[in-house]
């Protein structure tokens, strides 16, 4: 009996039927002449991202300025806008509620650019000029989901700092629950903070995280002029409510204030400038 060569292996055919002609041998796995390897896909996971800023430029001659934050990823060398946060109105200390949810691949880097523009009525149709610029800060995702939480300075054209503006950016990759839970809040007698009419109250649900501070994950809209005011219901993701750890949603309850704001609103999202209770509320299905 012959041996097959050395250096080319072969599988043993089965066994073959009555009257049918034997099998040839099956070349041993493997890519054929010219086959292309296909890398294996990377790993991925999602990460919501939060910012804050504080101590902004003041764009705003007769009131304060009205930022929002630019999310920006780079893309073939050029920078392409993700998302953008809310208009927070006269706040130069703003904390945006918009979470940014951002796909992570571990083996990419993933350039990420935060721009903060003072956004006045005049520049909404059009985009921001560049005069509402108030500065920006470039990291990588793999950085804010190394460290959790990093603090960046904000630099305007050509590199010159804007004055001691900063940008914290907090990261937290989801876990695999992608369950949601639907809330409602109303509150009752609060007290009246204006003086020519009743508060305008909204509300806000802060978690506690891991380092022991509040983090922001939720605004209400704003009830003008009512002291009873009932929220309309909202849903909010497990992830983004306790991180997924149930006993941390039963044991440190999100913290609730209610605030008021005199001012009008149009379509943005107010600033908090006057704490009218904090604590338990009605209503919390």
């Amino acid at each position: 009996m012959s041996r097959p060569e050395s250096g080319a292996p072969t599988t043993t055919p089965p066994p073959t039927p009555p009257g049918e002609s034997p099998a040839a041998p099956l070349p041993a796995a493997g890519p054929g002449p010219g086959a292309v390897a296909v890398p294996p896909s990377p790993c991925l996971s999602k990460v919501e991202l939060r910012v804050s800023c504080r101590a902004l430029l003041d764009r705003d001659a007769l009131s304060k300025s009205d930022p929002c934050v630019m999310l920006l990823m780079q893309s073939r060398g050029q920078w392409v806008e993700v998302e953008r946060t809310e208009v927070i109105k006269r706040n130069l200390h703003p904390v945006f509620s918009k979470v940014f949810t951002i796909d992570y691949y571990f083996e990419e880097v993933q350039k990420l650019r935060f721009e903060v523009f003072d956004i006045n009525s005049s520049s909404v149709p059009c985009g921001p000029r560049e005069d509402d610029f108030l500065g920006a800060a470039e990291c990588t995702l793999g950085q804010i989901v190394s460290h959790k939480k990093i603090t960046k300075p904000l630099v305007l054209k050509h590199g010159k700092h804007a004055g001691k503006s900063t940008i914290t950016i907090i990261a937290e990759e989801l876990s695999g629950n992608n369950n949601y839970v639907e809330l409602f809040f109303s509150a009752r007698k609060l007290d009246d903070k204006d003086l020519f009419s009743k508060s305008d109250p909204f509300l806000e649900i802060h978690k506690l995280d891991d380092d022991d501070t509040f983090q922001l994950v939720h605004r209400s809209e704003v009830i003008k002029n009512n002291l009873n005011p009932v929220w309309a219901p909202f849903t909010i993701s497990i992830n983004s409510l306790c991180s997924c750890n149930y006993d941390r949603l039963i044991k440190d309850q999100p913290g609730v204030a209610l605030w008021d704001r005199g001012a009008s609103l149009g379509r943005d999202v107010p600033h908090a400038d006057e704490d009218l209770a904090s604590g338990p509320v009605d209503g919390c299905g």
